[in-house]
């Protein structure tokens, strides 16, 4: 009994032996492995790093070519970038020789990099930025270059301040009192009822920033269409004789008595503003909130109309006529305008004659208020 006991502890120690060796040896091909991935992860890192560093390199290389920065700048330069380098490298090794304890005591598969940098995405490599102060003469005075991690730099770019737009549009109207000055001269018993005698106009326009660095000065320019109107005074009416429009007495009391031009215009005026430069990187502007602009116009007179309204003997007459009215077809004059923000004071002189061959010139004008949406 006792030989049989004594074979049976003898085999034991055996066997216990040989899997104390085969859990030492799998031990050691798991650190093996786990060495293997560690100096892969350090190799995959210095070469992310000093791509990094070249494309720095790269930049500063144009930035002293294009003579923005000087030689011993550009040197100072790519000597910091270099010890930011030599300092990422460590500092990120170090990072993933933590992440790989952290995955090997969790359990957590891994095979390169990419796994780990699920794991902490504060190791990944984002996109490089270049920041350049200028002074007021453009000179550059100082240069910023900067790393951050992807999503950092995702979220930077979107709260990132973006240049304006050079060119923006908006949707324009105005209404108004029309009327015309005669020989030149506004008389003090005009043909036309000032108030009763008014004007529209709806169209788009474009505005574009002159100069790159300043908003002080906009070239703005579009298209509009504009409706004159004009309502004769003392129950007369419009009357083509021959080359000539007249104004003749009708023979009942008149209800309504309406001139309207249709006209398509092309208004071209340099605006004022008092918008200033933001304190940014990029061309920003604070918003105008006092404007002013001169300039002109010139356009098309599309169709007229005239609409004359009465009763007689009890029965009521509406009558329209279509007709060029011996009018001007090509239009143009001067325009100027003053306001705040959206909303700004119009007038408008047309310069050619409303009639072509009448024997006192009628040059049209508009005075009235112009919103900007």
């Amino acid at each position: 009994m006792k030989k049989i006991t004594l074979v049976f502890y003898l085999l034991s120690g055996l066997l216990v032996s040989q899997l104390q060796a085969q859990v030492t040896e799998h031990q050691d091909s798991l650190a093996n492995v786990k060495q293997e991935k560690i100096e892969k992860l350090s190799s995959t890192i210095e070469k992310e790093e000093v791509a990094v560093l070249k494309s720095k390199i790269k930049n500063i290389d144009a930035l002293l070519k294009a003579d923005e920065i000087t030689a011993s700048e550009s040197q100072e330069l790519k000597k910091e970038a270099s010890e930011l380098a030599a300092k990422n490298i460590k500092d990120r090794q170090e990072v993933a020789l933590l992440l790989v304890d952290y995955a090997e005591r969790n359990d957590i598969s891994y095979e390169d990099i990419d796994d780990l940098k699920q794991m902490n995405d504060s190791v990944k490599v984002g996109a490089v930025r270049i920041i350049r102060e200028k002074n007021k003469k453009g000179k550059v005075k100082s240069v910023e270059i900067s790393i951050s991690t992807s999503d950092d730099a995702a979220e930077k770019e979107e709260d990132k301040p973006k240049a304006q737009d050079r060119t923006f549009s908006k949707l324009v109207f105005a209404v108004g009192f029309n009327n015309t000055f005669n020989d030149g001269e506004f008389m003090e018993d005009p043909n036309y009822k000032f108030a009763a005698s008014r004007y529209f106009e709806v169209g788009w326009q474009w505005s574009t920033r002159v100069f790159k660095e300043t908003n002080f000065l906009r070239f703005r320019y579009g298209l509009a269409f504009q409706f004159n109107g004009l309502k004769p005074k003392d129950n007369q009416y419009f009357v083509e004789n021959g080359d000539q429009t007249e104004l003749e007495g009708f023979t009942v009391n008149l209800d309504k008595s309406k001139l309207r031009m249709d006209n398509l215009i092309l208004p071209l005026h340099f605006e004022l503003t008092n918008s200033t430069r933001k304190d940014t990187e990029l061309p920003n502007f604070t918003k105008p909130s006092f404007k002013i602009g001169l300039g002109g116009f010139v356009g098309l007179n599309l169709h007229n109309k005239q609409k004359i309204k009465y009763k007689e003997s009890g029965d009521h007459f509406k009558i329209k006529q279509r007709s060029d009215f011996n009018t001007n077809n090509f239009l143009y004059g001067l325009s100027a305008y003053i306001g705040w923000e959206g909303a700004q004071l119009y007038f408008q002189y047309n310069l050619n004659p409303v009639f072509k061959d009448n024997p006192v010139d009628e040059n049209n004008f508009q005075i009235g208020m112009r919103f900007e949406i």
